[in-house]
């Protein structure tokens, strides 16, 4: 596999598929839409194009292979996950999708989030990644945050992180 690259804003499908591979991180800013009754089927939103519906779908998102150190979704409620019959062996959610795809962890919302908030959030995060791990970047800037005008709860608690932590 050649060089890893971060990539800067694709945004259209066929153009974030085809670079998936070759990128170390990858960071989705862009809606998501959950589907509880059928998970395969829940999808980042993308633009559309003449040939393509912009839905990359969780079912997609398992075909592809990838070797992304962190895969970041910065989507409401995108780190939703469903069980088939309560069995927690059978979870699907993007999130779930991106990890079998190869991504080593996801960092994802399990609520509503505020884009201003997620914009001051992401920025910390990323700067704190240059000298720490996954979970102490996270942790500090949850930290970081309740000293700044987003510091409730509601602006950045939602964010998990699933996946290896280095």
């Amino acid at each position: 596999m050649g060089e890893k690259k971060n990539l800067k804003h694709p945004t259209k499908k066929p153009a974030v598929k085809s670079s998936i591979p070759n990128a170390n991180y990858l960071h989705f800013a862009t809606h998501a839409v959950v589907e509880p009754n059928m998970p395969l089927l829940s999808r980042l939103v993308f633009a559309k194009s003449e040939t393509d519906d912009g839905n990359l779908t969780a079912r997609e998102i398992f075909a592809l292979g990838l070797d992304a150190e962190l895969v970041t979704i910065a989507a409401c409620e995108s780190g939703f996950v469903f069980s088939a019959e309560e069995n927690i062996t059978n979870r699907v959610g993007l999130t779930e999708a991106f990890l079998h795809a190869g991504a080593k962890s996801v960092l994802s919302s399990l609520l509503p989030v505020s884009d201003a908030a997620t914009v001051e959030f992401m920025k910390d995060f990323y700067s704190n990644l240059k000298a720490k791990d996954k979970p102490e970047s996270l942790a500090q800037s949850q930290r970081k945050m309740l000293q700044t005008k987003f510091k409730h709860p509601r602006f950045w608690s939602a964010f998990i992180l699933v996946g290896k932590d280095r």
